[in-house]
């Protein structure tokens, strides 16, 4: 059998659900065992981190308030990073794919945020519940043009984006459907009030941090709304409030498309059809709660099969994440966040600039978070590999690895030491026991030919046989970063 052990089921498990088998993960979840790490896996994660607000605080003696996505956007990235269920911080990203909007349009940092907040509401909740949510957020409408919807002008764009790309997706729907859809969507506006009063931007931050003023809201105006009875896949109804979102998320059709595209994100593309139907049963039967459906995955026979294994090009997000969750980077991370900090608290500076810079460095891999390509979200799998994205991927080893100790003098930084530490209690291994467990606690599973070439990497550099001085330890982690560059540069590192 493929995965013959509950050890090797749990490591295939957190590769299809989380960031890989990593050594700190890996360990964290043998000792629960494959049913408990997938009920942990399932359990939403709802601690508290660093207030988003406190992200927008000046940085420098002279610098102001800046309240923008380029500011919420390192929020965003730092709190799924720390936290503790990995597959909560994929399937945020999963939902931002899939409802995507772009800060390029709607240029509204506090819209922005406000989209950010709702993606990591309920992830693993009902879709229906999931839909409504998303679809009525300011940034959103005003990303898909939408400012204000009365009836006798509809608005077929939205209408036809609802039903393509968010709920029954392409060719289960007629242009008869369109135009009721956008009959039923009339009433539909926005509030934006962020500019509307004479307040400083620190005024308007606290009120926002406060909960004392809310700048953007979803409308929905009784008089702009269609009352007349309309068609809409088959069933004939006024659809009062927000019911066309029941109706369309309710529809076999949407279930399939949901399903198929969980599949396909999680597992491997173009799944069989009889996989897709058992999890529409599941979908169906629990209105389509998203948890089930990924647990039903889990027993399926392919989920488990040769054709689940490195079958999907790591994403920038996967890639980097992963790699700095491998680094247990993210303990660091979110013990410098501060959670329970107050709102006017500035950020701890290095951190932020850090995850500034991940942030920063993921869009020069193709993948901008809150600014996907457009509506259709991202380009997956070997749209990654641009000759550009990959020189980059390359050449990113993480977060925090050294600190300039004096002129031309770095040392390990706290971003190494968690794996400066661990390796450095390997020295007396073999070459080859000391590689194969460097490689274990980034879950690197490279081809034979990389493997060899990371050994004789490490000869070449008297690995692992340095001797126990302040000097030694300084060359032995510089080594272990210009392995962690070796790896990078092995194709077999960036599937999953």
């Amino acid at each position: 059998m493929l995965f013959s052990t509950p050890d090797m089921r749990v490591a295939h498990l957190l590769r299809r659900f989380g960031f890989g088998a990593t050594w700190s993960d890996f360990e964290r979840f043998r000792a629960m065992g494959e049913a408990k790490t997938l009920d942990f896996l399932l359990s939403p994660e709802t601690g508290r981190f660093a207030d988003p607000h406190r992200f927008c605080l000046p940085m420098r003696e002279d610098g102001g308030v800046e309240i923008g996505t380029w500011r919420f956007g390192p929020w965003f990235l730092s709190r799924l990073l720390c936290l503790e269920n990995p597959l909560q911080a994929r399937l945020v990203v999963f939902w931002h794919d899939h409802f995507a909007v772009s800060d390029h349009k709607v240029e509204n940092g506090p819209m922005m945020l406000d989209y950010m907040q709702n993606l990591m509401a309920e992830p693993f909740g009902r879709f229906p519940g999931i839909l409504k949510r998303m679809v009525t957020r300011p940034a959103f409408l005003k990303y898909l043009d939408v400012r204000m919807l009365i009836r006798g002008r509809t608005n077929e764009n939205l209408a036809r984006e609802l039903l393509e790309l968010y709920t029954l997706g392409i060719g289960n729907y007629t242009e008869q459907d369109i135009q009721e859809t956008a009959k039923a969507l009339s009433g539909w506006s926005y509030l934006d009030t962020f500019y509307s009063e004479e307040e400083t931007d620190m005024d308007r931050l606290g009120n926002m941090a406060r909960g004392d003023k809310v700048y953007s809201a979803f409308a929905l105006m009784p008089d702009h709304i269609d009352d007349s009875e309309k068609t809409v896949l088959g069933r004939k109804d006024r659809f009062p409030g927000l019911s066309i979102l029941d109706h369309t998320a309710g529809h076999p059709s949407t279930a399939r498309h949901i399903c198929t595209k969980l599949w396909e994100h999680f597992v491997y593309v173009e799944p069989e059809k009889p996989i897709i139907d058992a999890l529409v049963k599941v979908y169906t039967r629990t209105q389509g709660s998203i948890a089930d459906v990924l647990r039903e995955m889990t027993k399926r026979p392919e989920f488990w099969s040769e054709k689940a294994v490195d079958c999907h090009v790591k994403s920038p997000f996967d890639l980097m994440v992963g790699l700095a969750r491998a680094l247990r980077q993210h303990e660091w991370l979110r013990a410098k966040m501060q959670a329970d900090a107050a709102w006017n608290e500035k950020p701890d500076l290095e951190a932020f600039n850090e995850i500034a810079g991940m942030f920063y460095m993921m869009s020069q891999m193709g993948m901008h978070l809150m600014y996907p390509d457009d509506v259709d979200g991202w380009a997956w799998g070997k749209g990654w590999l641009s000759t550009e994205a990959i020189t980059t991927r390359a050449n990113w080893r993480g977060m925090a690895l050294w600190r300039k100790e004096r002129e031309d003098f770095y040392v390990p930084h706290v971003g190494l030491q968690p794996l400066l530490d661990d390796m450095w209690r390997e020295r007396d291994q073999s070459l080859e026991e000391f590689t194969d467990r460097f490689l274990a606690r980034l879950d690197a599973r490279l081809s034979a030919e990389s493997a060899q070439t990371l050994r004789t990497f490490f000869s070449q550099r008297g690995m692992p046989k340095i001797e126990d001085t302040p000097d030694g330890r300084r060359a032995f982690g510089w080594h272990l970063t210009e392995g962690l560059t070796v790896v990078l540069r092995a194709p077999s590192y960036h599937v999953q």
